[in-house]
């Protein structure tokens, strides 16, 4: 055969399979995440569907809300009462607090039990703040009513400074906190640690750290220790 023409056929024979390769289906999305996606658009729809609302807890919730007004009151955002629809769900936090030589760690875990018969919670969230010559208090409401999102927001707070923070968790794995307007991409550490400055000011540390790495809270609360006194002997 002529080589000429061969080199024709070559050709056309290549520009087929770029056409075919071109023309291919694109690949099929990750079935988990299609069907958990699903799952959230259900929720969305039944919680706008008053069919399906809770009547006698929404109806319990205005009765709370009235009578626990200036308690609510504290927190960053507002809380309202508001109908969604039936589930089961229950959300935890932790505050504790750590006492050493040279400073105090005031902390906070938020997180949600696996299910409703879960004996020990999974936290997604810990918030610390390294409170040198200052005393905190502290101040968290865990919401379940977001289900299957987990929510919470809270304060921290002293003589010379004063942390709002607020906190969203969805089931697909993206988290994030925003404190005094500082937002926080969680997939890139759950620990958050809080150093105040002078003029009300804040630096701060993310960290990788979560409870559920270790076998108890002291063993974590331990981790922590040594890893903010690494911290503050660099700044």
């Amino acid at each position: 055969m002529n080589i000429t023409i061969q080199l024709k056929l070559w050709l056309l024979g290549s520009l087929s399979l770029l056409c075919a390769c071109s023309t291919s289906e694109p690949p099929q999305s990750n079935e988990k995440e299609t069907a958990l996606l699903q799952g959230l658009e259900k929720r969305a729809a039944d919680n706008l569907n008053s069919e399906t609302w809770n009547l006698e807890r929404f109806q319990e919730d205005k009765k709370m809300y009235a009578q626990y007004k200036e308690v609510f009151s504290v927190y960053p955002l507002n809380c309202s009462p508001f109908p969604v629809a039936e589930y089961e769900y229950a959300v935890a936090s932790m505050p504790f607090s750590i006492q050493d030589s040279t400073k105090t760690l005031k902390g906070i875990c938020v997180g949600e039990f696996a299910t409703v018969d879960s004996e020990e919670p999974q936290y997604g969230l810990t918030i610390v703040v390294v409170a040198q010559n200052e005393t905190y208090s502290e101040d968290v409401f865990v919401q379940s009513r977001n289900y299957p999102y987990l929510t919470a927001q809270g304060i921290f707070a002293s003589q010379k400074h004063h942390f709002d923070w607020v906190y969203a968790k969805s089931p697909d794995g993206f988290s994030f906190c925003f404190v005094n307007m500082k937002l926080f991409d969680l997939r890139f550490g759950e620990t958050i640690v809080l150093f105040p400055e002078a003029e009300g000011a804040f630096s701060y540390q993310q960290i990788r750290q979560n409870p559920h790495q270790y076998k108890s809270l002291d063993a974590f609360k331990a981790v922590i220790v040594d890893t903010i006194q690494t911290l503050l002997l660099t700044k």
